[in-house]
This record gives C-alpha cells, structure tokens and sequence, in this order.
C-alpha cells in the first residue's frame, strides 16, 4: 500500500448560514413577507451569524489573487460571517423599515410543520428540521472575512438595501 504526502494546496471556506437564503424558497422569509406583513419562521428568534455569498466569494478571490496564497492560507480552514448574530424577527424587521410602507412581524414556529407547508415531503422534512435547529444555534461571529479581505462582511440590512425588491409587498 503506497501512501503519499503530497496533496493540492487548499483553503477550505465554512460560511455559516447564506443571507441569500433569506430569498429562495423553501428556507426563504421574503415571498411570505412579500404576500403579507406577517410571516413564520423556525428562525424568528434565532441570531444567526449569516454571511452575504457575495462576501465569501471576496474572501476566495483574495485568498487566490494574494501574493503566495498557499503559504498564507494552505490547508487553513476558515469560518465565516457576517459581522454580527442577526434575528429575523428583530434586525430583519428593522432592516425592512426603511423600505417598506409598513412594518413586518416574523414570528417562530415549528421547523418541522415550515419545511412541510414549503412543500418538503413529511419523511424529509423530519430530517430537514433536525438540521434548521443546528443552523438555529449559529451564533458565532469569526472576523475572518475582514482580516482576509481588508473590510467588513456586509451586515443584513446591507443585503437588503442591496436589492430590495424581493421585500417589497406585492400589494
């Protein structure tokens, strides 16, 4: 049996939840919201330490643009966030103030009975909520994307200034 050292350089990037699942179905709070001022969500109340995709896709392109990125980042695994724990219910809410012409209300519910109204098969959303209740406990924040890419991760209502559209009610 013939084993070998040698292997690829490699930086593994760990994001924590995207802010783009915020938007997509069936995770996502902004079609609910879109409907109505009032959405459920397994979330509510849980602070997350999302990170915008477009934040980990910066902190990639610097590791590979650096000056000797396999001495500086080889084998490194790096843990990334956004700049703070954010809750649905909460900063969310705060954050669609600003753009929307009334205020919204998300409220906790049961993961398991979320992911079945989204659609999910009973046998697979059993499963599936069993893994919103780790995402639920996220929490950490890492200033890894800030100390790779020179500035802040983008906050949540950064990400909704950015593209408000799928926020605003259709009504």
């Amino acid at each position: 049996e013939e084993s070998s050292d040698a292997s690829l350089p490699h930086a593994v990037l760990r994001p924590n939840r995207f802010m783009q699942m915020l938007t997509a179905p069936p995770l996502g709070v902004a079609a609910h919201l879109a409907e109505s001022d009032r959405a459920e969500h397994p979330f509510a109340d849980a602070a997350i330490s999302m990170i915008d995709a477009r934040d980990v896709a910066a902190v990639g392109a610097a590791i590979l643009v650096g000056d000797d990125p396999e001495a500086q980042h080889g084998s490194q695994t790096y843990e990334l966030t956004g700049p703070t724990a954010a809750t649905l219910a909460g900063d969310l809410a705060e954050a669609l103030r600003a753009i929307r012409p009334r205020p919204v209300e998300v409220a906790a519910c049961d993961a398991t009975k979320f992911v079945i109204s989204a659609g999910v098969p009973e046998p697979a959303a059993a499963r599936l909520a069993g893994f919103l209740d780790v995402l639920a406990k996220c929490s950490a924040v890492s200033d890894r994307a800030e100390a790779i890419t020179g500035r802040a991760p983008r906050s949540l209502a950064d990400f909704v200034r950015d593209d408000t559209r799928p926020w605003l009610p259709r009504s």
